[in-house]
């Protein structure tokens, strides 16, 4: 009996899970992936006071997405997090540089990012 009623909850669960990522849309997807890069990459040269960057594209993927100001609290503090992880490269010819675009642009394709645009569904305005 209590076999069943698990097995009914994880069944519910990877049918709520499966659900959201489908629900949404490939252009909103695409649109979460370049914010968060963007956002990496800022927060990435900022850190290192590289360059006092004066740059709106956040702010045109915040007219662009139609969520609320949490879903970009969320994915901000995951590129974020990402961004801390840029170190220097180790090669010697390259001295103490960085490599801010190759190392954000991983947010591309890992699996970690598709978790994270998973939980942001349910802050999409309607």
């Amino acid at each position: 009996m209590d076999t069943k009623l698990i097995f009914l909850v994880f069944c519910s669960t990877c049918l709520v899970t499966t659900n959201s990522i489908a629900q949404i849309s490939s252009k909103d997807k695409q649109l979460w992936k370049e914010y968060a890069v963007c956002t990496c990459i800022t927060k990435a040269m900022q850190r290192d006071s590289v360059s006092n960057l004066n740059d709106i594209s956040a702010s045109i993927y915040f007219d662009y997405l139609k969520y609320s100001p949490k879903a970009f609290t969320i994915v901000n503090k995951y590129a974020i997090s990402l961004a801390s992880r840029v170190k220097s490269t180790g090669y010697a010819d390259y001295g103490s540089a960085k490599p801010y675009f190759f190392e954000c642009f991983k947010l591309w394709n890992i699996a970690e990012t598709e978790k994270v645009l998973r939980g942001i569904y349910r802050y999409k305005n309607k």
